[in-house]
């Protein structure tokens, strides 16, 4: 069996969500709403599971990569979810900008596997760095609905595969405005 180490910041801890079973929940105090909170997540919880005695670190989203050396030293084996082109977002100023490019030269080259949701952030990857990440997509299976969900779909007015779901952040680069006007397009 696995041994699940997760960390998390104490206060945005849920105390209502009853516990997972298997899974260790290590919560960790960092200033609230500073502009370090994540930082010095990252960092605490990075030092404490390369201190521990796990054999893989899973790292989602670039930014803890920078932190990605010490774990690597002690021979853990790290895996870093590679969420987009954070560097290029333009909700960051340019110090948080050059973080987060550098933490992706870091991922690219202190990881032992990188892992990527799009073909497009697969193929960019590739090419840059002559790396291939792991693709892994978001998704489901899909089935034909149940009776149930046919009266879900009725409540709403909407029919079997006539509708379109998108579940995602609202930015720019999940091109929902891209996907609206494709739809309206489509003559479903």
């Amino acid at each position: 069996g696995f041994k699940v180490t997760a960390y998390g910041i104490h206060h945005y801890q849920n105390s209502q969500i009853p516990p997972i079973a298997g899974l260790n929940n290590k919560w960790l105090r960092s200033p609230q709403n500073s502009t370090l909170e994540k930082p010095l997540a990252a960092l605490a919880s990075t030092v404490s599971a390369a201190l521990s005695d796990v054999d893989v670190i899973l790292m989602l989203g670039v930014s803890p990569a920078l932190l990605a050396g010490l774990p690597k030293i002690l021979n853990k084996r790290i895996i870093i979810n590679l969420d987009g082109l954070e560097w290029k977002r333009p909700k960051w100023g340019l110090m948080a900008k050059c973080y987060l490019y550098l933490s992706e030269l870091c991922a690219k080259h202190l990881a032992n596997e990188t892992i990527v949701d799009s073909l497009a952030l697969k193929k960019h990857h590739q090419s840059k760095y002559h790396k291939e990440p792991i693709y892994i997509p978001y998704g489901t299976k899909l089935t034909s609905p149940e009776p149930a969900d046919q009266n879900t779909l009725e409540a709403y007015g909407l029919k079997p595969e006539g509708y379109l779901l998108q579940v995602c952040r609202l930015v720019p680069e999940n091109n929902t405005d891209w996907i609206i006007q494709e739809y309206e397009k489509s003559g479903l």
